[in-house]
């Protein structure tokens, strides 16, 4: 079974695959690759952060979600995440550059400063594909680090400067696990996800809150994502998470609205992205 992920080996990403998957044929490439790859069905599976409890919602993720109409989440996994600070510097004073995912940055903003208080000046920040990326491209420069995991650090033979970098002790991220074709449907499902294409921020806000309070079903999450086009610079697409299986009457009617665009604001019908257990 062939299954795509975000890489090189070392990365998050790549330690829940090899859990989820331990026979998988693992694809190392970006997220947007990844989804296109598992449209055009040269892989089974793709796994890819989908949300960080400090970071928030991985933008790239988010955009190869829309970008790609025929997958689906067929699961969550949520894994606890710990950052380290990774390289061959003898002391920190030596650090001109960190390098990681931008998710992983965003998850040590306030450990970052702490180094920059100490040593009296700012240290370039430079974003990359991946956690084990970073870690690669620190193993070959003495004064640039890298944030990622102990395995990447193991696998690449670079040191660990500081365990547990990340800002929070409580550091969680969500992995979706994406498929082809329609969401599954069964009573094991207790997460539903749309994706609503609006005109307005405000507007169509608004009606996605009163439409789901009005239904008495809870959110888990809601994000929004800028889909500007020659028409409007101020489109939006909101990723709407609720709780509950899309076999429940509350998110049926809830879906039937929605793909038939009954808001409106909404400039085209809503898709159902999934119904997923999370573990």
């Amino acid at each position: 079974m062939k299954v795509a992920c975000l890489g090189p080996k070392g990365s998050f990403t790549s330690g829940v695959v090899s859990q989820l998957f331990p026979n998988g044929d693992i694809s190392y490439m970006s997220t947007y690759r990844g989804c296109q790859a598992l449209k055009n069905q040269e892989v089974s599976f793709a796994v890819y952060p989908l949300e960080n409890n400090l970071g928030g919602f991985v933008f790239d993720t988010l955009k190869s979600i829309y970008s790609t109409s025929k997958i689906s989440i067929a699961k969550i996994e949520t894994v606890k995440i710990e950052q380290n600070l990774i390289g061959n510097v003898s002391n920190i004073e030596e650090i001109k550059e960190i390098h990681s995912h931008p998710q992983a940055i965003a998850q040590c903003q306030n450990a970052i400063r702490n180094i920059e208080s100490k040593i009296g000046r700012e240290i370039k920040i430079v974003k990359v594909g991946s956690t084990s990326e970073a870690i690669i491209e620190a193993s070959k420069e003495k004064d640039i680090v890298a944030i990622g995991s102990k395995e990447g650090a193991k696998l690449y033979g670079v040191p660990i400067i500081k365990e547990s970098f990340q800002d929070k002790s409580i550091n969680e991220t969500r992995f979706a696990v994406f498929k082809i074709g329609s969401p599954t449907q069964n009573l094991d499902n207790y997460k539903t996800m749309f994706l609503i294409e609006i005109d307005s921020l405000t507007e169509g806000l608004s009606q996605i809150i009163n439409l789901v309070d009005s239904l008495s079903i809870d959110i888990s999450s809601l994000s929004h994502y800028p889909i500007s086009n020659k028409k409007s610079l101020w489109r939006y697409a909101f990723f709407l998470e609720v709780e509950g299986n899309i076999l429940s009457k509350p998110i049926k009617i809830l879906h039937k609205v929605l793909t038939k665009k009954r808001l409106y604001s909404q400039s085209r019908k809503a898709r159902l992205i999934g119904s997923y257990y999370c573990h």
